[in-house]
């Protein structure tokens, strides 16, 4: 779960948006939560939203032209997110949304605020029944705009007009059945506090996990057939500040659509001071290739023992640009200027759990040694032994 994720689920309980208990719904459909962000209903509530919204737009790396907020729930939604992407991150993007009946007098039309043109990404709070979502397709479709994009922030998975759920049919209806997302949060999988508190209202309503379950920030990209993905500057200068921002101190935009991908892509911001345990991929197409795209950053090659092999220095604006590393060999990363950008690339499916192998002579990561190591990494030579702080604690 992301970080913006778990705020928003602390912060919607918090508020009473989200409760838990045994609610007859609108569908009939029992269930033992209920959503109501119309609870959002303060000024610092709505801006606190707004970041959550910006960060999850920020984190699936979405190119679009204009923020869509369908009336009435999604008018203050877009307005807040537009001051949070504009404040939190230097995206200064244009706004507008819909009326439910055309105005015939004044600036007239449907539409207020910025012209709805060119790729727009739709911000809403639920899908229910997926109507608002088909509504704004239409409206859409009639000034000659493209869907780039659909953000909510709780996925009921109810059913919709059919056997399937409103998420799928809308999918479905406007082939958007694949590319970027953010996949399911099942209410069972939170962790911490929460985790027992869903289970216990599920339960309690006789309902099993996959029925009661939800998703936190549905976001889907809308590829066009043969679409070009653009990673505009103001995108990388993003993910860099966000990177800045998190106690990592690195953060990674994915390329590649799926996890099963057969080929990996992504951009991963790093900036000086975070630590890479040094790791290997223990396969025989575990190879990596890596891209300097800003500042500057060294790849580090090390024996069975943690003693240096070898070292590439890589930098932007002067010197060698890019080095594959082989599989099986041991490596880690280190920063060396503000700002940093690589661009990597590696064979797919991606396995969280069989991805590394981590050396056991290096500390894990948020260990107390492992600044020593990253100060080590800074100017280690080939033949340097790794650092005595290596030792257990």
């Amino acid at each position: 779960m992301r970080d913006y994720q778990r705020d928003f689920l602390d912060f919607a309980i918090g508020r009473g948006v989200l409760r838990f208990g045994k609610f007859t719904l609108k569908s009939g459909r029992i269930s033992p939560y209920f959503f109501n962000a119309g609870l959002f209903d303060s000024g610092a509530a709505l801006a606190r939203l707004g970041r959550c919204y910006a960060a999850a737009i920020v984190d699936a790396g979405l190119v679009f032209d204009v923020l869509f907020g369908p009336a009435y729930k999604g008018i203050p939604l877009v307005a807040t997110v537009a001051v949070a992407l504009a404040e939190q991150y230097g995206r200064d993007v244009p706004w507008c949304f819909n009326r439910k009946e055309a105005k015939d007098h004044g600036e007239g039309g449907l539409i207020v605020g910025a012209s709805l043109k060119g790729r727009v990404l739709i911000v809403d709070d639920v899908i229910t029944a997926g109507t608002a979502i088909r509504e704004t397709m239409q409206i859409l479709a009639a000034c000659d705009a493209t869907p780039a994009g659909v953000l909510i922030a709780l996925d009921r998975r109810e059913r919709g007009q059919g056997e399937l759920s409103a998420v799928q049919e809308v999918e479905r209806a406007h082939d958007i059945s694949h590319d970027q997302h953010r996949e399911l949060e099942r209410c069972g999988g939170v962790s911490g506090g929460t985790t027992g508190v869903c289970r216990a209202a599920g339960e309690d309503a006789g309902l099993s996990g996959e029925v009661w379950g939800w998703r936190l920030f549905w976001i889907r990209n809308i590829a066009m057939p043969n679409d070009l993905k653009l990673y505009t500057a103001a995108t990388l200068d993003a993910l860099s500040a966000e990177a800045a921002r998190l106690p990592r101190r690195r953060k990674n935009l994915n390329v590649h659509s799926v996890l099963e991908d057969p080929v990996q892509r992504l951009f991963n911001a790093l900036e000086p001071g975070t630590y890479a345990r040094p790791h290997r991929h223990t396969r025989d197409n575990g190879w990596e290739l890596m891209i300097v795209i800003r500042g500057a950053f060294s790849v580090l090659h090390f024996d069975d023992m943690g003693h240096i092999f070898a070292r590439a220095d890589l930098r932007a604006d002067d010197g060698d640009r890019a080095v594959e590393i082989p599989a099986y060999a041991w490596h880690s990363v280190v920063s060396l200027a503000p700002g940093t950008l690589m661009f990597e690339i590696k064979p797919g499916p991606y396995s969280p759990i069989e991805d590394k192998d981590f050396a056991v002579w290096a500390p894990p990561e948020g260990d107390p040694r492992a600044s020593n190591w990253v100060r080590w990494f800074e100017t280690a030579k080939p033949g340097d032994p790794a650092p005595a702080s290596s030792d257990p604690p």
